[in-house]
């Protein structure tokens, strides 16, 4: 606790002893996404290409359920529900990835909206996100507590990739 105390005043002094810049500092829109460029070779062709995670609380208790596919096959799901936890690992085909690929872009996932906010303590939410599953690729993500038919849809599809890639899970 002192040594925190010390360091902050000292980054306090500091800061507050250092000469004011000669110009304006310039400010930036934190809002605009930089220009996407490959200026880094892609050695390792492991990119995301579906982020599904669903967490909050119950009745029963807090809940986790999370899956993760990459554009290589590697796919990842965990969950935790009333202490109790599980994780799975599975290397799919290519054709399953793009066959996930296809469907969430058939289902309009890269252009579903967020859900109405309904903070209610026994609804956890679900936050999907989806990716070209490219070095330098463009996200989108949405999130719901009740879904509406869009995303509804969505989450049958992911549920159904779940039962199907990881049975029992």
């Amino acid at each position: 606790m002192q040594r925190s105390l010390i360091f902050g005043t000292l980054l306090a002094s500091s800061l507050l002893l250092s000469p004011a810049p000669a110009t304006s500092p310039q400010l930036v829109d934190a809002t605009a996404a930089p220009p996407l460029t490959s200026s880094c070779p892609n050695k390792i062709a492991r990119e995301p290409v579906l982020i599904f995670d669903v967490s909050g609380g119950s009745f029963g208790g807090p809940s986790h359920r999370r899956l993760a596919v990459y554009s290589d096959g590697f796919a990842s799901t965990s969950r935790s529900f009333l202490g109790t936890s599980s994780a799975d690992t599975a290397i799919l085909p290519s054709e399953v990835v793009d066959q996930l690929r296809f469907d969430l872009a058939q289902a309009g996932a890269s252009q579903m909206c967020d859900g109405k906010f309904i903070p209610v303590p026994d609804t956890p939410i679900t936050t999907v996100t989806v990716m070209r599953g490219t070095t330098d690729a463009r996200s989108h993500t949405f999130s719901y507590f009740a879904p509406n038919a869009g995303q509804l849809a969505i989450s049958i599809l992911v549920n159904d990739f779940l039962t199907t890639h990881f049975p029992g899970s």
